[in-house]
């Protein structure tokens, strides 16, 4: 029997969960291109009360881009992928070649969004 206390999960995965949901409901429509199923059984496993803290975290990162480029996203569909890079968990919301997002998820939990013009 595991300890209740024990972590079980692997945050940055579980972070990238709550990225996939969070702001790809900037979108008007998404969907993944693969399955998130692994980044979701992490988010699964992760105490409720983090799980609402992160999501909040990526709700002010979203809030905090250009309000025109949010009204952009909100009118196109996306296709999500990711992958990892130099211990980076890197998400990209491709639009099919208008605006889109690249996030970056560190190991510690640390994240960047950034809007990428163009992206394929």
């Amino acid at each position: 029997m595991r300890n209740s206390n024990q972590k079980n999960y692997n945050r940055q995965m579980a972070e990238g969960y709550i990225m996939y949901m969070m702001a790809g409901s900037y979108f008007k429509d998404g969907k993944a291109l693969g399955s998130c199923g692994s980044l979701f059984l992490h988010y699964a496993e992760m105490p409720s009360q983090k799980q609402y803290q992160y999501e909040e975290r990526v709700i002010k990162a979203m809030d905090h881009l250009d309000g025109d480029f949010l009204g952009k996203l909100s009118q196109l569909r996306c296709e999500v992928s990711y992958g990892w890079i130099d211990g980076q968990l890197v998400m990209l919301f491709g639009t099919g070649g208008f605006e889109g997002l690249c996030c970056r998820i560190k190991e510690n939990g640390v994240f960047e969004v950034e809007p990428v013009n163009h992206l394929m």
